[in-house]
């Protein structure tokens, strides 16, 4: 009876061990996703930016050519036409950028989430094994863990 004691102990110490394991993996995974996600946003706005700085830029570019064969001069040259494009432009990239920005560090804050999530699964667990392994040999040292109860239920006096 003992051995199965001891065997059903280290059994249940086991499981909790992988039960660790397997909840700390996940953790570790979810946080290299939330990570990468971070940055593919970051990646997609430098982009987006650039894109549109490209477009605006044929666009001012097509303005000119316009601007320059009608021969339009003196006070509304293309640079007092277009000034205010550039800074629309320059506007509109940072509002991109600034808006990837803070979808990213949600991103990267839920990854620490994750991190810390894995560590005290990883903390408790061990706890709770080693509370389980503890409490068995407590139990299998009174002799607790190795007798069966011989007497009536509900008096406690042996039959």
């Amino acid at each position: 009876m003992t051995a199965l004691f001891i065997i059903g102990l280290l059994l249940s110490v086991a499981s909790t061990v992988m039960q660790v394991t397997s909840q700390k993996k996940v953790s570790k995974s979810n946080a290299a996703i939330m990570r990468q996600e971070a940055e593919a946003k970051r990646a997609k706005a430098r982009y987006d930016a650039d894109l549109l700085k490209r477009k605006r830029h044929n666009i001012a570019s097509t303005r000119q050519a316009v601007a320059s064969a009608s021969g339009l001069s003196g006070s509304l040259s293309f640079e007092n036409i277009f000034e205010g494009a550039a800074e629309d432009t320059a506007a509109d990239v940072a509002a991109i950028l600034q808006g990837a920005e803070s979808s990213a560090l949600l991103s990267e804050s839920e990854a620490s989430l994750y991190r810390l999530q894995g560590k005290q699964a990883t903390q408790s667990g061990y706890l709770k094994g080693g509370s389980t392994l503890l409490s068995g040999l407590s139990r299998l040292n009174t002799g607790g863990g190795t007798k069966s109860f011989q007497g009536d239920y509900y008096t406690g006096y042996p039959q």
